[in-house]
């Protein structure tokens, strides 16, 4: 098998070192991107929590003679509403944030993963041999 010189060897290296840290940025950016996507559900948990006000208010209402108990019972139902709008609201953040690192790992480590496993080894072995191009 021919050996390759030392500067044929040297810019496999920059190119590969370049692969890699390029995914590795990509795979952040990514990652940071889809992690941003959490202000929709923090906001959607505001919008529960504003409207579990509203239902209490409602409900309070209940006690006043007039009104009577047709709020009481509009405002827990609304109030049974706005729980599941926070509990949706804190499962997508879990999820988001989840799906943010799996993604950002998967585009940073996926493709740079094989080239690490396959050329890394190949270039150690010539490292600790003979430089490249040298004869035993």
């Amino acid at each position: 098998m021919r050996r390759l010189d030392g500067g044929t060897v040297r810019l496999l290296d920059g190119a590969l070192v370049f692969w890699v840290v390029l995914w590795l940025v990509v795979g952040t950016w990514s990652g940071c991107l889809i992690w941003q996507l959490t202000a929709l559900s923090a906001s959607t948990v505001e919008s529960g929590r504003s409207l579990a006000v509203a239902a209490d208010a409602l409900t309070n209402l209940g006690s006043v003679p007039v009104v009577g108990d047709a709020s009481k019972d509009f405002g827990r139902r609304i109030g049974a509403t706005a729980a599941q709008v926070v509990d949706a609201g804190q499962q997508a953040d879990r999820s988001i944030r989840g799906l943010a690192v799996l993604i950002g790992l998967a585009v940073a480590l996926g493709p740079s993963a094989p080239v690490l496993v396959f050329y890394l080894p190949a270039r150690l072995r010539l490292r600790r041999g003979h430089g490249p191009g040298e004869s035993k």
